[in-house]
């Protein structure tokens, strides 16, 4: 098995610093994870990507484009407003977009996926398709639609509340895609799991938040926790 990589959800610059420090190689940079992220501010992006630059070395900031809490059902207006943050990402040198829009039964909006997504690709940009996949009702299906649109990589859990619960499923999706797309596990992402979720899905990118309770009993974005996972994802 080849080497993998770990993307650390970042909700601010203090965890794009820390997800460096630990020697993770992508971030998806967003904020208020306590409602599963929206899209960071201009400022933000900007400061994530001067240190993403002085780091030295490769490393990649995707940024999270989701106007609001809730569904993935949106309205013309709303799309619309999707649409210009991933023009001035596009236009701030961010290196990927995180998207993910559905229809009200549920499938994927592929009208605007596949705009979204040859709009990124303009600009030399990834797309990944976010933890909307989770709510489809045909994987199988789904799968298919953003393979056929184009998109990089999928962010999911197989429908569970955890990767590790999704395993059987993250496996399946991983077989079906056959290197036509990434299937990136997500969601309880952890240095006592990785070992096992990797072995179960044959996954080779990762997604988590690499977040541990600090002193005054916050959580954030621990180095050591994304160093832990990096290094034991480094051994085939």
């Amino acid at each position: 098995m080849k080497h993998s990589i770990l993307e650390v959800c970042a909700d601010g610059l203090d965890a794009v610093v820390e997800a460096i420090a630990g020697g993770a190689r992508r971030v998806e940079l967003c904020r208020e994870l306590a409602v599963d992220g929206l899209t960071p501010d201009e400022s933000t992006i900007n400061s994530a990507l001067t240190v993403a630059e002085k780091a030295g070395r490769e490393f990649k900031v995707m940024v999270l484009i989701r106007p609001r809490p809730g569904n993935f059902v949106y309205s013309p207006e709303e799309k619309s407003a999707m649409s210009c943050r991933i023009e001035k990402a596009c236009r701030l040198g961010v290196h990927g977009v995180v998207i993910g829009s559905l229809n009200t039964d549920g499938t994927i909006d592929t009208e605007w996926t596949k705009a979204m997504t040859e709009l990124a690709h303009s600009h030399g940009l990834q797309v990944t398709f976010h933890r909307a996949f989770d709510h489809v009702p045909d994987f199988e299906a789904a799968l298919e639609t953003l393979i056929s649109i184009g998109v990089d990589r999928v962010l999911t859990s197989g429908g569970a509340p955890t990767a590790l619960a999704g395993a059987d499923i993250l496996s399946k999706l991983v077989a079906q895609a056959a290197g036509r797309i990434i299937i990136m596990p997500g969601a309880g992402i952890k240095s006592e799991n990785i070992a096992c979720i990797r072995h179960k899905t044959s996954a080779t990118e990762f997604h988590g938040s690499c977040r541990r309770e600090d002193t005054d009993g916050f959580m954030h974005t621990d180095r050591r926790e994304v160093n832990t996972i990096v290094k034991i994802l480094s051994h085939p």
